[in-house]
Parts: structure tokens; sequence; C-alpha cells
């Protein structure tokens, strides 16, 4: 608990000594000026904007300069209605108000009574003359209709213009596939944009590379902005463009959707190429269900929310079959008893590959000869029992007469299993008339069961998995943003934000944690080991086995906390604005190695020896005593 203390103090403590930092307000605003039939301004007229399906009203009004800001509203249908003695109301209906809108809207009254009304059907403006930024937006009829592989919501970016990104397979536009941060608009460095979800950061660093955290389903979000260049000061801290992301509050009605999107070989025709070879279809399957409700938030007989209390929720899952075959290069059955005699030079006939006895080494001046085993093959008397142990889990051939150095064998499908869960809610309160709040959070999760193959399927089947070289991964992602917004007095507004979000990135190979005094090593030796691992065997010729990737399990974390204050004055005819904002982006990674963790071996060498002979190479740990010079003589 102190740990948070310290936390927000720190970053309360720099908003408050820094200079003046630019907030990011995502919400609408408007402003004007109020006149007469004669042009003269009008102070002290009553301007409200009502939200048309939450009943929920922003009253404000003007000051002596006949000039009004509304505070930050969020987007939506509204109607706008401004009253002053001896005029007649002056109502403007159908008014949309999208993500980050600024809009100018001036009112000339006509003399009346208040209990007139004069009703304004222009459309709001298309050019947004209170603001120097540069951007599209991307209605919710559009985030609704545009179609989305796998319901990524950021793919709609691309649809903008001005930006620009290299092309996608359909498996870098899954829903947790990153997003599209790395996208360069109107010509900025690419993985530079702003990203942000309800006027937060949404953004991350992994292994210090940047992306953004949480890409919500299209049922979640209103509207989706991309500014592309002149930005109004208050956004900052980007070398590209600005993509902003809304997500969607109730209303008094309830509103649902359910779906299931499905892929199924069962379904699906076979591609030109594969039917032009007498392939088959390939096997892969996605079902991912979505459910989203929004609406007031009421309990019989003891609480209604309409106009004030309002929630949003959405679920959206995916889950994946996806083929992931592999070949693999490993010993013969007789190679695996030290047996080369049908071990060929090439081919699948011919000479065989000599293996010689390294402590028959004679030095002769310069060069060194030495003498090979009879008939090629390794006495068994020699043969390491730890390597011997190895050998026995190593995966069989499943294909013959292959040629030495070739894939013989295949595992398919070899499944890669990719589940995601992803959870998304906003709760939007009216305190009173002068305060208002909401808050949103998400969390998502990314699995992975199967990131690099190399026989998995076949190890899984028999029961060791820890041989195989491949590795389960995880990518979470946790969000929240807290804002208040106040209207202190009828032209001063302030606005408070919050925010954290935390991204974690993860790697477990399947190899870590076996104990190695399994396979005989002396109990002693693993002590010394910081941490456990079956033993990374990298043979030349050979596929890999064990926990062969460079670093070793990762675990990653990436928080991410946001502070901002804007208060807003109309002084005179101008509005007045100072923002603040203080974020800190921490990044802490753990990458244990493994004490008895990788041996390099060069393989077969066909030709006589006339140098010295390789030793076993090691990294990130110690030589194993079971794993004498002896085990040299197997493999030169």
């Amino acid at each position: 608990m102190r740990n948070w203390g310290f936390v927000l103090g720190s970053l309360l403590g720099l908003c408050l000594a820094g200079g003046l930092v630019r907030a990011q307000e995502t919400r609408a605003i408007v402003t004007g000026t109020v006149t007469d039939p004669q042009g003269a301004v009008v102070p002290a007229a009553k301007v409200e904007l009502k939200n048309v399906e939450t009943n929920v009203a922003s009253t404000i009004h003007t000051n002596e300069s006949g000039f009004y800001s509304s505070p930050p509203i969020n987007p939506g249908q509204y109607s706008m209605a401004v009253s002053a003695p001896g005029f007649k109301t002056t109502v403007r209906s159908n008014l949309e108000l999208r993500v980050g809108d600024r809009l100018a809207l001036d009112f000339q009254m006509q003399l009346g009574g208040t209990t007139d009304t004069v009703d304004v059907t222009a459309e709001a403006p298309l050019l947004e003359t209170s603001s120097a930024s540069q951007s599209s937006t991307i209605n919710r009829d559009l985030v609704a209709n545009l179609p989305t592989y796998a319901r990524n919501v950021f793919e709609l970016v691309r649809y903008t213009a001005g930006v620009q990104g290299a092309a996608r397979s359909t498996f870098g536009q899954r829903p947790f596939d990153n997003g599209d941060g790395s996208v360069s608009i109107a010509g900025g460095k690419s993985d530079t944009n702003e990203i942000l979800l309800d006027g937060s950061p949404n953004t991350y660093r992994e292994s210090g590379t940047p992306g953004n955290a949480i890409s919500p389903p299209p049922d979640a979000v209103g509207e989706v902005r991309v500014m592309t260049n002149l930005y109004d000061a208050e956004y900052g801290r980007t070398g590209g463009g600005v993509i902003t992301m809304s997500l969607k509050s109730g209303t008094n009605d309830y509103h649902g959707s359910a779906g299931w999107l499905v892929r199924n070989d069962i379904l699906n025709a076979n591609t030109f190429e594969s039917n032009a070879g007498g392939g088959v279809k390939t096997t892969f399957k996605m079902n991912q269900p979505t459910v989203q409700l929004q609406g007031p938030i009421r309990i019989p007989r003891l609480y209604d929310g309409r106009n004030k209390s309002f929630f949003m929720y959405a679920l959206d899952l995916y889950r994946d079959s996806r083929p992931n075959y592999t070949t693999m290069v490993v010993p013969s059955d007789l190679e695996r008893k030290g047996d080369f005699s049908q071990t060929y030079v090439s081919g699948t006939s011919g000479a065989t590959i000599s293996i010689y006895d390294p402590l028959s080494t004679v030095q002769n001046g310069a060069t060194y000869t030495r003498t090979p085993y009879a008939g090629n093959k390794i006495p068994s008397s020699l043969v390491n029992p730890i390597a011997a142990k190895v050998a026995d889990l190593l995966l069989h051939p499943n294909m013959s007469n292959i040629a030495r150095g070739q894939p013989n064998r295949l595992d398919t499908p070899n499944f890669d299993h990719e589940p995601f869960n992803s959870h998304v809610f906003r709760f939007d309160h009216v305190l009173n008339d002068k305060h208002r709040f909401f808050v949103s959070g998400t969390y998502s999760h990314r699995g992975q069961t199967n990131g690099l193959g190399y026989g998995l399927q076949g190890y899984e089947a028999a029961g060791t998995p820890y041989v195989s070289s491949s590795y389960r991964h995880w990518r979470n992602n946790h969000s929240v943003v807290a804002n208040v917004t106040s209207m202190l007095t009828p032209t001063f507004v302030a606005a408070t934000r919050a925010s954290w979000s935390r991204h974690e990135f993860a790697i477990d190979l399947y190899g870590f944690q076996y104990n190695p005094t399994n396979l005989g090593y002396p109990a002693s030796l693993v002590a010394q080991a910081q941490s456990v691992s079956f033993p990374a065997i990298q043979v030349g010729g050979y596929t890999d086995i064990g926990p062969t990737r460079g670093g070793g399990n990762i675990l990653n974390f990436s928080d991410t906390w946001a502070i901002g204050e804007t208060m807003s004055k109309v002084v005179g005819g101008p509005l007045v604005a100072v923002r603040r904002r203080c974020s800190s982006v921490a990044e802490q990674s753990v990458e244990p190695g493994a004490g008895v963790r990788c041996y390099h071996i060069g393989g077969l060498h066909a030709g006589r020896p006339t140098g010295g002979h390789r030793r076993i190479g090691r990294r990130n740990g110690v030589l194993p005593a079971g794993l004498s010079q002896r085990r040299e003589q197997h493999v030169q």
C-alpha cells in the first residue's frame, strides 16, 4: 500500500512542480458566441447541451462578452437550447459530436418570450475553425459496419488518408496483434505514434520495443480519430500521429449484441495452388464468440439509474487451432546406438562417413592422424550414460530412405493454439448538475502453446515435452482510467484524469524447471545452477533439443501511470485553458538463465582429420562432470 502511495505522490509532485505539460482531452467541446439581432453580445445567456440518448444535460452561461464554452462531453447525439430574458429560446437538434471535436457554434437570438422557440436546422460545420488539428474520424456506424479480420478495430486506422503501413498477413491482424502503432502517419516515423484510449495512454514497452496495449472489440468502441499533423499543443510525446479511441457509454435504453465468428475446414474451400498440387485443405479452425451490453444501471425497488448511471460491458473470446507442421533432422535408430555404418557421405548409398577415435590421435609434425572405429561403430562401453539417456528421449524418424542432413521426421498438424480473452467495462455517473465522472477498465489475456513447433506434437505424445525447444508464451494487459469533470462556475471547468496500465509479456520454455539429476547429472553440480532445465543441445546437422532459445525464459512488465488536470476559464472572448499532465513509464524484465544449459557440438565430419579435435562448447553454465571428454569421441 505504501508503494502505491509513493508512486501516486511522486507523480502528483512532478505534475505540480514541473512546467505546463499538455493533457489529452479526447471528448468533445463546443464553444461559440451568443448575439442579439443587431449583433450585440448577450451576456448571461443560458446554454444547455443535452445528450438525447441519456438525457444528461450540461448547462453553462455566456460571459460578459457573450462567449460560452462547454465542459468536455462524451461523443453522441445532442440538442442545444439557448435562452435569455427578452429573447426566444433557440433550439438546435440533431447535433452529432464526435471524439475530439472542437466545434464553434454561434447563435443569433430573436426578440420574444422565452416560452417561444426557434428551431435551427443548419448542420454542424464540417470544418473545425477552433482547432489547428487535421484529422479524420471513423464514426460509430463505420466502426460497427466496416469489416476487419478477427475484429481488430485498429485495422480501421489503415482506411484513413495519410496513413501507410506494410501489408500484414491475416495472422498479423488478430485482436491481440498489437494494433496498428507501427503505421506511418503523414510521413512520420512508425512506432512513434501516440495511442489514446478514453484520453489516456494506451501504449507499452516490451523488451524495449513500443506497442499498444489494448485492442477493444468493435462493439465496445464508439469512435476512432486519427490526427495527422498540426495538432493542438495539448497533444505531445509523439514523433508521428495521434490515434484516439473512445469507448461507448451506456444510454437510457438497453442495447446489446452477440455473435460467433467461425472459420472451419469443413466450411472452407481449398486454395487454387493446393488443388493444382493435389494437396488437401488446411485444418485451420477459429472460433470467436462476442457479447456486448450497455444501458442504465437499475436495481428493482432499490435504484433507478436512468438519466444518471450507465454501464457498458463487452466480452471477446478467440480460440484457434493453427497447423504448424515442422520437419526435423533426428538421428536414425542405428545412430542412436553409436552405429554409423549406414550414415552415407551423400545421398542414400555409396561411401559412408568415418568416425575416428580421438584417443588414437598421433602427431606427425604439424599434423595429426587418427584411427577410425571398426565398422564405424562406437563401442557401447564408451557411450556416456547421460548421453545414452538423452538419446533415448529423442524422437524417431518417420520418413525412410532420406539422405544425411535432410529432414527425416514430419510432425503434422502440430497445432499451435493462441487463446485470447478480452474484457472491457465502462461506468458513467452524474453526481449532480456540476460534477460527473466515468471509470473504464480493460483486461486481456493472450496465450500461446507452441511458440516454435519443432516436434512438440511428437514429444507431447511421448510424454516428454521438456525435450522440445518450443515454449509457451502469454501477454496480459490491464488498464484503468478515471475521470472527474466539475463545472465550478458557469465559466470555469476543471477535468481531472488518472490512469494506469500494465503490459505483461512472458516466455516459458518447456525445458525449464526440468531436474537434470533425472539424466544422471550430479546433484552437487545442479545445486550450483541459478535455475535448472533440460540441457539444451545443438549438434551440427541435427535439430536442436532442449531450451536452446537465446535468453531463456522472459518475464517482462511495463507500467504506465498518467495524471492530468485541465482547467478551462472563459476570459473575455477566448477560452483560456491550463493543462498539466505527468506520465511515467517503467519497464522491468526478468530473464532467468540456467546453470546447466547449452552445448554446441560441431557434428559429423566425413574427411580424415588433420588437426586438433573439437571440444564440446558450453554457454551460460558449467560443464557437467558426467559429460567428460569421452563424449567427444562419440561425435567426431
